[in-house]
């Protein structure tokens, strides 16, 4: 049996561009479209979302093509879902270290404004109690710091990803035995 080939060059470069796309994503939301406040909604934040989704779907599978053009033709699910969690990871890492920069040196009042905001809403809802508001401006106060957001950034998007790895690696697998290479596919 062939040793399968290495993942590590596709991962990078299709989490390079992963990461480059998220980079834009954010740097569009933040200076283009605007993040909209508590309560409103911005349909070209949402429409740019979904976009860049569907893009890193497009990533993954152009990864998993990728490994196949050197492994035979095919791909196993466990080699997709490695590497499309290896791509999600080098993705991950640039732009967790883009958003950290933001949080903390670029836009830093704007956690700060994005905390407030929220608790107001919160202290202003009927039925809040005290205890309630004190376990809300705890946990809160951590998720909108840099460090919280690079924290539940990190872990959200290996959760997240290893989901959507599972359903493009079992979409994405196939038997090289049982696939015709592009030379046979001419000759017949």
């Amino acid at each position: 049996m062939n040793p399968s080939p290495s993942i590590r060059p596709i991962a990078v470069k299709w989490g390079t561009i992963l990461g480059v796309l998220s980079i834009l994503n954010v740097i569009y939301t933040y200076f283009v479209v605007g993040v909209p406040q508590v309560g409103e909604f911005n349909i070209a934040g949402t429409v740019i979302g979904v976009l860049v989704f569907a893009l890193a779907i497009v990533c993954y599978v152009m990864a998993v093509k990728d490994f196949r053009k050197i492994n035979d033709g095919g791909s196993s699910f466990g080699e997709g879902f490695k590497v499309i969690m290896l791509t999600i990871i080098v993705g991950s890492i640039i732009s967790l270290i883009f958003s950290y920069l933001m949080d903390a040196v670029i836009m830093p009042d704007y956690n700060e404004e994005m905390y407030a905001m929220t608790m107001g809403t919160m202290e202003s809802s009927p039925g809040m109690t005290d205890s309630m508001l004190e376990i809300m401006d705890n946990m809160y106060s951590f998720i909108f710091s840099a460090t919280g957001k690079l924290i539940v950034g990190a872990f959200g998007t290996l959760i997240g990803g290893a989901v959507f790895a599972s359903i493009v690696a079992l979409i994405m697998q196939r038997d090289p035995d049982l696939t015709p290479s592009v030379d046979e596919i001419g000759t017949v």
